[in-house]
């Protein structure tokens, strides 16, 4: 009776053979391995040879029963094989241990075996021939010819040394064991000097395909690089158009003022969004290895699609289309994000949304916030951008995010571009911890859905959109505090021509002390920068939230910072400051957040609204 299940046993034999398989396969790979150089790989077949043929020599030399000298010396064979694989392993000098092998085979090893093993009548003609074969392979340039031309002479040395004097040849036994002698000499050179050729021809072929592999990807990058040059003139041509077509326009209404200002504002979105797009030629590789990182400043949802539909204004005229936007279910316009981004996201998507509507119908555009969590400050946006246009083949529809990709229609072969716009805004929209979505169906359209979770503003960044003629700073006495001469000047003259009165410190240290030596009642506020060397903002605004005095302890203190991340805002915010504005200072920007924060009555009024 068996004392373990049919099946087990059979589990156990298959998992020693597979064990078996991996001791064979981890030894092969050793030996010879892809990853290894050329020179490396012969070393290794060679070096192997001369450790296989050590241990055959001693196993022969102890069965037939030779002197004790003959077992050592075949021992010391073996030895000297694993040192040459010490060496070029361990110590990485494959060269020398290239060097070492071969002078010891050929002028110290094979002499000896020579005498020993009946010199011609045994299998030495072939281990000699094998020894020098190794020498031309091993090693190269004058170091080869020198070892070589050693190697041969010794050899040649000891054939005709052994051919004069014949009685100093140890004799084999008998003719079956010169026999067998022979011919495994001949088995174990025959598969060392086939291996080595297979070998060669094989890392041959290898490099030809890698040359050829290369070659296409080659092709294919200039067949790229070529689609990618003739197309990419027109999405550069997107603001282009408006920045001529506006141009031409003030030209011909010089007279007109408000004309005027409104094409000098259009051809300023155009032209910042024309360097967005070259900017944004590098993003895909930016994205790829990760190095792209969002810039998040205070932003209006409605501005951005306004200033799209602006971009793409000329487009949508050349169509006659009808774009409808509608903001009813907008809660928080305004919110913390990179705008340059989220105007590039949509960017790619109206122009697409454009570009293969048929004349004459409309796209819709619908801005919704379903979920907005005051207490994490973050509204889900939804941007929801449907055409009535010839749709997307469902097959395409799998590979629409791929880089380069671009729909071949019929009847639609002038719409242009580099294939990148809705690869390059999924990532963006991933960035941004939100998701893309794009359901269509031929000739009924195509919807986008655009879901990223905002941050809300707070109450400086909303400040931003107060009415520029309700400034009441006049008069305030504000404590500038920045270690940057140049900056102090720009923001001094800010508030000065507001008619505020200003005072500088340089450091957190100074503004601290200022403060406290003033008394209650001096400074109507602190503009306080956060990077200072010796006493940054966040610390000199928790030192003086921690004053003993009310009144000095409740100035609204104002962070100026080059970083406009929310995490840096929220610091600024935890630390106790009123607000936020990030470099570089507008004059209108900063005159608007101190009228909110210095005038209590219309902030409340502001944010009422």
């Amino acid at each position: 009776m068996l004392k373990s299940p049919l099946w087990l046993i059979i589990l156990n034999n298959m998992k020693e053979e597979s064990e078996k398989k991996n001791i064979f396969v981890r030894l092969r790979n050793f030996i010879v391995n892809d990853s290894y150089s050329i020179n490396r790989n012969l070393f290794n077949l060679m070096a192997t040879t001369a450790l296989m043929g050590g241990i055959f020599t001693t196993i022969s030399a102890i069965i037939m029963h030779f002197s004790l000298s003959v077992i050592a010396f075949s021992a010391f064979i073996i030895i000297t094989s694993l040192l040459c694989f010490f060496i070029a392993i361990k110590l990485n000098m494959q060269t020398f241990a290239n060097i070492l092998l071969v002078v010891f085979v050929n002028d110290a090893c094979f002499p000896v075996l020579y005498f020993i093993s009946d010199g011609l009548n045994g299998g030495m003609p072939l281990w000699i021939l094998l020894g020098l074969v190794a020498t031309l392979l091993l090693l190269r340039g004058k170091t080869c010819a020198v070892i070589f031309a050693i190697n041969l002479s010794v050899l040649t040395i000891t054939i005709v040394y052994g051919a004069l004097h014949p009685e100093i040849l140890a004799p084999m036994p008998n003719k079956l064991l010169a026999t067998i002698d022979m011919l495994m000499a001949l088995i174990i050179v025959t598969l060392a000097i086939g291996f080595v050729f297979k070998f060669e021809t094989r890392a041959y072929e290898n490099q030809q395909r890698k040359i050829i592999d290369a070659m296409k990807r080659a092709d294919e990058a200039n067949l790229i690089k070529s689609e990618f040059l003739s197309n990419i003139s027109h999405d550069i041509r997107t603001p282009m158009n408006a920045i001529v077509g506006y141009s031409e326009i003030a030209i011909q209404n010089c007279d007109d003022r408000k004309k005027l200002m409104d094409c000098f504002s259009k051809i300023k979105i155009a032209s910042e969004q024309l360097l967005n797009l070259i900017d944004g030629i590098l993003d895909m590789s930016q994205i790829e290895v990760g190095s792209l990182k969002l810039v998040e400043t205070e932003c209006s949802i409605q501005s951005v699609l306004n200033d799209v539909v602006d971009i793409l204004e000329t487009e949508i005229q050349g169509k006659n289309l009808n774009v409808q936007i509608d903001y009813s279910q907008l809660w928080e316009d305004a919110v913390i994000c990179d705008k340059g981004r989220l105007v590039q996201i949509i960017q790619n998507v109206l122009l697409n949304a454009i570009q293969y509507s048929y004349a004459n119908k409309s796209i819709y555009i619908s801005v919704a916030q379903p979920a907005i969590d005051n207490e994490q400050g973050i509204a889900r946006t939804q941007i929801i951008i449907r055409d009535e246009g010839c749709g997307i083949n469902q097959k395409f529809l799998q590979k629409i995010f791929d880089p380069f990709e671009r729909e071949r229609i019929a009847g639609k072969n002038e719409v242009s571009g580099i294939g990148l716009g809705l690869s390059i805004s999924r990532k963006l929209v991933q960035l941004m911890n939100g998701k893309i979505e794009i359901n269509s169906k031929e000739e009924k359209g195509t919807e986008v859905l655009i879901t990223i979770p905002f941050a809300i503003q707070t109450l400086t960044e909303i400040a931003d959109d107060a009415q520029q003629d309700e400034i009441f700073i006049k008069g305030k006495r504000i404590l500038v505090a920045e270690d940057n001469s140049l900056n102090r000047e720009i923001v001094k003259d800010i508030l000065e021509s507001a008619g505020c009165v200003v005072e500088e410190a340089r450091d957190g240290t100074f503004a601290v002390d200022m403060v406290n030596l003033a008394g209650e009642g001096y400074y109507d506020m602190i503009l306080m920068d956060i990077q200072m060397p010796m006493m940054d903002g966040y610390e000199a605004t928790r030192i003086i939230r921690s004053f003993q005095n009310e009144h000095l302890r409740k100035i609204p203190i104002v962070a100026l910072s080059a970083n406009a991340f929310h995490e840096d805002k929220k610091k600024a915010f935890d630390c106790g400051m009123d607000a936020f504005i990030s470099k570089p200072v507008s004059s209108d920007k900063l005159s608007r957040v101190l009228n909110v924060i210095l005038n209590e009555d219309k902030k409340r009024e502001f944010v009422a609204e």
